[in-house]
């Protein structure tokens, strides 16, 4: 971020665990012309969400932007139907990828700095500085990237159920996405996971979020 700085222009950050697509950067691009320079400083590519309602609203969103199916069947060079969700009183974290305006690079280096040592997670401080209003944040949607198969490898021999699921989520509301993949990445640390209470809440559920479901 201190080397980009001098840079004109706006800047991506990315982690080594960030996977683009095919349509990552058209997407990217498509998504920034929708707002005004004047109007963001970040634009995060993906996030993490384990609100339960939050994440509701984004598959139905998801579902609405692109019917079931559209996303992997459709040309990767045609343009991606996108769009920013305000990500100001959203519960969410993130870091893995987002783009910083041009006009907020000192901002942004500003905020790291006059906070000092970081308590907690980098993901945790941007949340918290967006949604304190010191920065002006939101999210591509569908997410223009996802996390890479790396991000998953990594916590192979110490899996937690919470990060799969995230990551599961993740790569569910991604633009190219696989529902075979995300639903694996899930499947392979819940094995008689669910109690019984929570598995027939889930049936019941399943029900009125089918777009077969009609009230």
């Amino acid at each position: 971020m201190t080397d980009a700085q001098p840079a004109g222009g706006v800047v991506l950050i990315a982690e080594d665990d960030m996977r683009f697509g095919q349509r990552s950067f058209a997407a990217i691009d498509n998504a920034l012309a929708k707002i005004p320079p004047e109007n963001w400083d970040i634009i995060f590519t993906d996030i993490s969400v384990t609100n339960i309602h939050v994440m509701t609203d984004l598959l139905l969103m998801r579902r609405q932007a692109m019917p079931r199916g559209e996303g992997e069947s459709r040309n990767p060079m045609q343009a991606a139907p996108f769009g920013l969700v305000n990500l100001a009183r959203m519960p969410f974290a993130a870091s893995v990828g987002y783009v910083v305006n041009a006009n907020s690079k000192s901002k942004l280096l500003g905020l790291i700095g006059g906070s000092g040592p970081l308590e907690f997670p980098y993901d945790i401080f941007l949340q918290r500085a967006v949604q304190a209003g010191q920065l002006r944040g939101f999210v591509t949607f569908p997410f223009a990237t996802t996390l890479s198969r790396d991000a998953e490898n990594s916590q192979i021999h110490n899996p937690r159920l919470d990060e799969a699921a995230t990551t599961a989520f993740r790569r569910l509301m991604w633009l190219e996405r696989d529902i075979g993949e995300a639903d694996a990445t899930i499947a392979a640390v819940t094995a008689g996971a669910s109690d019984p209470e929570t598995a027939t809440f889930l049936k019941i559920l399943s029900v009125f979020l089918s777009p077969e479901f009609k009230q």
